[in-house]
């Protein structure tokens, strides 16, 4: 008879193995422990050979797993119960009554904050619109009840900054004179290679929705030589000249003046504001 644990062949009314003392009661019923094809010993109850692959005496039914244990019901199983009847479904618990008590003082709470954050937008409506219009806001106004003042511009105020809004190369005298009828006759002299040349220009002044304008009427350069030599157009030399003559009788205005009129005598030009 042959050993189930070490293979010895002992006799066959052998009750235990002589080798290494295993019972061999009941050893014939058992499986052999080595493989019949290769003689590998193989463990008990293993079905196949590990050296070979060959198959072994099958094991007892009971130690196949029962089809109760098979994964195919176990996913089915749980979709029935999780589509159970409303009327299963477990009562409320005790903590959902004080999220209802939570709720009546939420929802005043959120109404207050939209009703403040409207106004806040209100009032900031309020403040742009009027620079998103598509009317340009008013020049400034002064007081209607505010006093009239007449602010005279000297004719030898305006002579004193006349160099600094005429070119300057070349330049040798300039002379502004105010004439009555708004006009503003000024000429410049210029030295260019030993040839002097002269500048004429002249304009009128007046006012237009309270502002003052001043339109260039003549320029006159003696011909194409001066303004070649100073690099500029006749057009060019009007515009400057008249934009650095209107910022300084703005700049006498002041803030919040509103201009009503203009003129001019044989010395002054005479600003006529509301304050």
């Amino acid at each position: 008879m042959q050993c189930p644990q070490c293979g010895f062949e002992n006799r066959d009314d052998a009750r235990f193995c002589k080798r290494c003392g295993q019972s061999l009661s009941g050893a014939s019923a058992v499986a052999p422990p080595f493989c019949p094809a290769c003689g590998a010993a193989v463990k008990p109850g293993a079905r196949f050979c590990a050296r070979c692959g060959r198959p072994l005496a099958a094991t007892p039914a009971p130690q196949v797993a029962p089809p109760a244990h098979s994964p195919r019901p176990a996913p089915v199983a749980p979709r029935p119960t999780v589509s159970a009847d409303a009327r299963d479904l477990p009562a409320p618990s005790p903590s959902q009554p004080p999220a209802r008590g939570t709720a009546r003082w939420l929802f005043p709470l959120i109404t207050l904050a939209l009703m403040a954050c409207l106004s806040c937008c209100g009032v900031l409506a309020v403040g742009v619109w009027p620079s998103l219009g598509e009317t340009p806001p008013a020049a400034l106004v002064g007081d209607p009840a505010g006093p009239d003042i007449a602010i005279l511009v000297r004719e030898s105020y305006l002579n004193r900054n006349l160099t600094a809004i005429l070119p300057d190369k070349g330049l040798t005298d300039a002379l502004l004179d105010v004439q009555p009828g708004n006009l503003i006759v000024t000429t410049a002299r210029f030295n260019a290679r030993f040839v002097t040349l002269e500048l004429k220009i002249v304009a009128q002044i007046s006012v237009v929705n309270g502002e003052i304008v001043i339109e260039v009427q003549e320029v006159s350069t003696g011909g194409q030589n001066l303004m070649d030599f100073l690099g500029l157009s006749e057009v060019t030399v009007g515009e400057n000249f008249t934009g650095a003559l209107r910022q300084q009788l703005e700049n006498e205005l002041g803030a919040g003046s509103q201009l009503l009129d203009i003129s001019t005598d044989k010395d002054h030009i005479i600003l006529k504001a509301r304050l």
